[in-house]
């Protein structure tokens, strides 16, 4: 799919990431792969076009096809301090089974953010992993960060209610 009008100038890349953006929010995910594909690497295009490139990919292609991770490390390298590129980076080495790499992106971004919403949800799939990985102590703390933000979640109030029983701890 040539870029109508499309001429390789810095202004025109940051419009065609404009013009996939748009065709992303109307649900074109294809057609904005395509797009993106062909500005990425072009100068003017904004950092974000490999965040997007890579969530399209992910979309489009699932979490098991080996050019999406791929494209999440792109998304890094020019964008390296996006906390979404890392924890979606982490998701897919989490549906990957590389659980001790998905653990420490997820600690390297609870090390980074501070916006609620985002340190709940991380907090969530941190404890998750540590489940995962047999460590209910450092599973338990995860979720009493959750609750922080979020004190009437009752499925991570469950969680570490069942946990504190088993740690033999009161919660």
């Amino acid at each position: 799919m040539a870029i109508e009008g499309w001429s390789g100038s810095a202004g025109d890349a940051e419009e065609g990431f404009w013009r996939a953006y748009a065709l992303y929010s109307a649900g074109s995910w294809r057609e904005a792969l395509t797009m993106l594909e062909e500005l990425i690497g072009k100068e003017g295009v904004p950092a974000e076009a490999w965040w997007l490139r890579a969530g399209l990919m992910r979309g489009v292609h699932g979490d098991f096809d080996p050019r999406v991770l791929s494209a999440y490390d792109e998304a890094l390298v020019h964008d390296p301090s996006n906390p979404y590129v890392r924890v979606e980076r982490a998701d897919i080495l989490r549906s990957l089974g590389r659980t001790e790499d998905a653990r420490s992106e997820y600690e390297a971004v609870m090390a980074q953010i501070v916006e609620s919403a985002l340190r709940c949800e991380v907090a969530f799939k941190l404890g998750c992993v540590y489940l995962a990985l047999d460590s209910p102590r450092e599973a338990l703390a995860a979720f009493h960060t959750v609750l922080e933000h979020d004190p009437a979640n009752a499925e991570v109030r469950q969680l570490c209610d069942r946990l504190s029983g088993e740690l033999g701890l009161g919660d």
